[in-house]
């Protein structure tokens, strides 16, 4: 496994020309602010966290491009605990329903109040009971 992640690109007339790979996403970052690369590719959140810590003065996220699938994060529990499985499951889905998650997501992503871009990040709850508890993945 390579510890480093591939975030840099070189666009020449509209095509990526090399991608470059570095030990963070803050390397990055500072390889974009230096004009090393034309642009960089990670996680849309982490982006938008760079670029609120550069106050928009140097950065910005391209709105509605994005590259692969979507990224599913989840919590690892021991099979013998099945029933704490379906709690945390259970308390997870009423969280990410509630006011409480908008609040807290806009708190530390605030810039993506104002074009009420939260709404994309937003996890589904129907998506947190599929995924949830399963001994093995969906085909």
């Amino acid at each position: 496994m390579s510890d480093l992640i591939p975030c840099g690109l070189a666009l020449v007339a509209g095509s990526i020309i090399h991608n470059q790979s570095m030990p963070a996403a803050q390397d990055c970052i500072k390889a974009l602010q230096t004009g090393q690369v034309t642009a960089v590719s990670t996680d849309q959140l982490i982006l938008y966290g760079f670029v609120h810590q550069d106050a928009g003065q140097t950065l910005e996220v391209v709105p509605d491009v994005t590259i692969g699938s979507p990224n599913y994060y989840g919590v690892g529990i021991n099979k013998s605990h099945r029933p704490d499985c379906k709690k945390l499951a259970d308390d997870i889905q009423n969280y990410v329903t509630s006011s409480e998650w908008k609040a807290d997501f806009l708190g530390a992503f605030p810039d993506l109040a104002t074009r009420d871009r939260w709404k994309d990040f937003q996890p589904k709850p129907e998506n947190v009971n599929f995924w949830s508890c399963r001994d093995n993945l969906p085909n």
